[in-house]
């Protein structure tokens, strides 16, 4: 009896719990059917719920969609406090809107699925944990100043979703999933998103999220498949992206007059595409994977590092103080580059597409590959610098210029060009050789009147012509430093200034080398020439060819590389002026020697020994100078000139001796009267016009200069004479090496042969600026 008495008491203790859950007016499904449709709803009469009169509406209490019932709203509906409890559905497929009552005005514990119309507030959406919305079938969807919460699902199936003002709000905390091919869009009103959970995209085409105003994400955005697009021309917006963008194959695009914002605590992984025609601010550094391509055709910008380890394509700008670490192919089409940009070893930067292309205050250090393919190149201010540690080539023809700013190079690689037509290097400020510069084809043109520049080819640095020009531009200085070269086959034009400390070397074994514009040959340069054999200059020989006057200083160098008959080989030739000057220093083979004539310099080999001027000295005798020289091998000799200069440039002839025997002798009476310092060479003359230069002596007042070797020829020990206490005796062989050198401090000296091959040697007497030179032969 006990337990009848306390089942009904817990029976009418329930009971009592319902009666005072629900205030009269509060309605509940009855069964499945349409909102407007009475017979659809029980409403509680303060007792119990009976058959509602009418539908219910704001005005009404609590609106509960009960378990295994499906409410549709399919004509124009307003509520308040809607409840969806687990296992019932709302569907709406006309206007529904939530008016802003007490507490939240639609909790969703089940499923709500909006199929068409307006979803309007100002109430507010529920979505509890374990609850769904669908947002399905191809209607067009609106919202219209509505705030959802999401802690449980939302599916985007189907529809186009429109904004209408006022704004919405979407905050998630569950799973927002994309899975149909459908686009939001801005029509007065926009919708603020705030991803604290997951937001996937998994259909395969193309979402356009678009009409958002602010997308903020703290959790993870999946690009499953197909394209995420954010936002558009229109509408703009921002994606502030403090979560993680993951991909799986899917597509992630920023739109035009869009900003994503990349900040503290975003990372992107996976294995896709992003594609930014807006603005890209990444505010941290961030490495792209090699399983997600990144491309721009808008802006990229911000502080942070970007380290790219996939494929890259700009045509865009790129601007940011941070660094642009390319690891893998890069194309650029197109844009303004401001960020500093390094090019990893074995990786290429193309430059495609006809479009101009900008640097501002950039510096690129290239170990890789630049191929410069199309386009033009403008240098806008402040300044920027390429530092060349790989590859550069020119495939183009096309040009750089000046626009404010100027371009600085440093090149430590290989620089080339292959195109045949004319490639401009203008708007450089200083271009810093220290590699190899290739003309392979075509003009290759450094500078211009308007923005001049420095082209410097330091000391390890090469500059070969294979068949192409090289121009040096009006108001350019080309600079050829000591230990550089300027060597091959093609045509230097130097419009300016051309100073040349280094050494010219025509040909690529062996050519022909053409440089026009100022005089190429200086006292500190090198002139080197290579025989091959006889088939002519350009493939027996190298020839240097020049339009306009040369005059000969510094060194030449002969180097005979394989069989040269006997014969005359014109190694300078002049189309137009006269050949002037000596080269201070000659290097020849045996069998070698230059014959210096008014348009050519040739080189003649002979099987028999040229002249060989054994010495040729000078003294001061009272007011006279008297010459004396001594020869060997006088063969087709006609006779000798004595010429004297004031300076050691300007030489006139005093006198000649006919050629017959192998000791000579000149006075130059009373020369001494007028001058205190005078220099004099002799110029041997063959019987056929031909020339060759002696070296100088030069005789002053305060000198008699003439010293003595005895004996001469040698077999151990020579004795030196006729110094005067001060000096420098050296010891060369015939190619120039130094092969022994002694300071001079008294009026005889002996030295030491005994351990040198037979042969001839040149001994040179240096004494108060005279040089003194007299060959002696080794038994």
């Amino acid at each position: 009896m006990k337990k009848i008495y306390l089942s009904c008491f817990f029976m009418l203790l329930l009971f009592s719990f319902t009666a005072n859950a629900q205030t009269a007016g509060d309605y509940q499904s009855f069964a499945n059917g349409n909102w407007n449709n009475s017979a659809t709803w029980e409403r509680f009469d303060g007792t119990s719920f009976v058959p509602a009169a009418n539908a219910p509406a704001n005005t009404d209490g609590i609106i509960t969609i009960r378990n295994g019932h499906n409410v549709t709203v399919n004509s124009a509906v307003t509520a308040d406090q809607v409840v969806v409890n687990a296992g019932g559905t709302l569907t709406q497929t006309a206007d529904f809107t939530l008016a802003n009552g007490a507490g939240d005005d639609l909790v969703v514990n089940g499923t709500y699925d909006l199929q068409a119309n307006v979803l309007a507030g100002p109430g507010n959406v529920l979505l509890q944990a374990g609850s769904q919305m669908t947002i399905s079938a191809a209607s067009l969807k609106q919202l219209q100043n509505t705030a959802i919460t999401n802690n449980g699902s939302i599916n985007w199936q189907d529809g186009n979703i429109r904004f209408d003002a006022p704004n919405s709000t979407l905050i998630n905390n569950g799973t927002f999933t994309i899975s149909g091919n459908n686009t939001s869009f801005f029509n007065g009103g926009r919708l603020s998103i705030t991803n604290n959970a997951t937001f996937t995209k998994i259909s395969t085409g193309t979402s356009n999220v678009t009409g958002i105003l602010l997308f903020s994400n703290a959790g993870t955005l999946n690009c499953n498949g197909g394209n995420f697009v954010f936002g558009d021309g229109n509408a703009g917006g921002t994606f502030t992206n403090a979560g993680s963008l993951v991909f799986s194959t899917g597509t992630f695009s920023i739109g035009p007059g869009c900003i994503y914002n990349h900040n503290a605590g975003a990372a992107i992984s996976g294995s896709g595409s992003f594609v930014n025609t807006g603005t890209a601010n990444f505010n941290i550094n961030q490495t792209f994977p090699s399983t997600i391509s990144l491309s721009t055709t808008g802006n990229i910008a911000g502080a942070g590092d970007l380290i790219i380890n996939s494929l890259l394509t700009i045509q865009g700008n790129i601007t940011g103080g941070g660094l642009l670490n390319i690891k893998n192919s890069a194309t650029w089409n197109s844009g303004l580059l401001t960020r500093n940009v390094l090019i990893d070893a074995g990786q290429t930067l193309t430059l495609t597409t006809g479009t101009e292309k900008q640097l501002q205050n950039a510096t690129i250090t290239n170990n890789g590959s630049i191929n410069w393919q199309n386009g033009d190149i403008r240098f806008d201010a402040p300044n920027s610098t390429l530092i060349n540690n790989g590859t550069f080539t020119i495939g183009a023809n096309n040009a750089t210029y000046f626009n404010g700013g100027r371009l600085n190079i440093t090149n430590n690689g290989s620089f080339i060009k292959n195109t045949t037509g004319n490639s401009s290097l203008t708007g450089i400020l200083l271009f810093s050789n220290a590699g190899t510069v290739n003309c392979n084809s075509g003009n290759l043109n450094f500078g211009e009147a308007n923005a001049g520049g420095t082209f410097t080819n330091l000391t390890t640095g090469t500059v070969i012509l294979n068949n192409g020009n090289f121009t040096n531009g009006a108001t350019t200085t080309f600079n050829n430093n000591s230990g550089a070269s300027i060597k091959g086959n093609g045509v230097f034009n130097f419009a300016s200034v051309f100073n040349n400390n280094g050494i010219i070397a025509p040909g690529l074994s062996p050519g022909l080398l053409t440089i026009n514009g100022p005089e190429p040959l200086s006292v500190n340069s090198n002139l080197q020439i290579e025989m091959l054999d006889g088939s002519g200059a350009g493939t027996g020989h190298d020839q240097l060819i020049r339009a306009g006057n040369i005059t000969l200083a510094g060194t030449l160098t002969i180097t005979q590389t394989g069989t040269v008959p006997n014969g005359t080989y014109t190694i300078i030739s002049l189309t137009s002026g006269t050949v002037s000057g000596n080269f201070a220093t000659t290097n020849l083979p045996v069998g070698y020697s230059v014959l210096i004539n008014a348009t050519n310099v040739q080189l003649v080999r002979s099987g028999a020994l040229p002249l060989n001027l054994i010495s040729f000295t000078g003294s001061k005798l009272n007011n006279d100078a008297m010459l004396q020289w001594k020869t060997a091998n006088e063969i087709n000799v006609k006779q000798f000139e004595v010429q004297r200069s004031e300076n050691s440039f300007d030489f006139i002839t005093v006198g000649s001796v006919a050629a017959g025997g192998n000791l000579y002798s000149f006075s130059d009476n009373n020369t001494f009267i007028t001058k205190s310092v005078v220099f004099y060479r002799l110029k041997s003359i063959d019987a056929d016009g031909k020339f060759t230069y002696s070296g100088i002596v030069k005789l002053s007042n305060q000198q008699s200069g003439q010293f003595s070797i005895f004996p001469n020829p040698v077999k151990d020990i020579i004795t030196i004479s006729g110094l005067k206490q001060s000096g420098t005796l050296m010891l060369f062989t015939t190619e120039g090496k130094l092969l022994q050198q002694q300071k001079v401090t008294t009026q005889s000296i002996t030295m030491d042969l005994s351990g040198y091959a037979k042969g001839t040697y040149l001994l040179q007497y240096e004494n108060e600026g005279a040089r003194h030179t007299q060959k002696l032969i080794k038994r």
